[in-house]
């Protein structure tokens, strides 16, 4: 008999499974719906077709909804390898939304509004893997079902 899944482990993988299916068909009903008259985008970079960035953005998009339901999943089933999956998910998450956010026209209005919580999100769904007892948690499962501490 394996340990039970402690509570927020829960509803983290079931957080991700959750907001991986709705952004992947968020994602794939804007990207197949794009609309050809021009847009109206606050990133600097993109002036001459702001559609190209959008297009970027639904890709990534649909690619990290998938991933995304992969990890909830794992994290479900208390796998080690996935826990690491996902702190590097993390990381690049955090990155991603930092290259969006200082995209932005003004970033220090953005820092005061809602745009830098997927940031601090991100960070502590991060310090969350990382805590002793979630460590502890996974690598227990992992013992139990033949695999190697690494």
């Amino acid at each position: 008999m394996y340990n039970k899944r402690s509570k927020g482990v829960t509803i983290l993988g079931v957080y991700f499974v959750v907001t991986s299916i709705v952004c992947f068909i968020i994602s794939l009903y804007f990207l197949i719906k794009m609309p050809q008259q021009p847009l109206r985008v606050y990133y600097g970079i993109f002036k001459q077709d702001p559609r190209i960035l959008l297009r970027l953005i639904y890709i990534f998009s649909l690619i990290s909804g998938i991933v995304t339901f992969f990890i909830g999943i794992n994290i479900l089933r208390l796998r080690e390898k996935w826990r690491k999956i996902t702190l590097y998910y993390c990381v690049l998450m955090v990155f991603c939304m930092t290259g969006l956010f200082l995209l932005t026209k003004n970033p220090t209005k953005a820092i005061l509004s809602a745009d830098a919580f997927p940031i601090l999100f991100f960070g502590m769904i991060f310090y969350f893997l990382v805590h002793h007892n979630v460590r502890e948690q996974f690598r227990k499962e992992h013992i139990k079902k033949g695999g190697l501490l690494t």
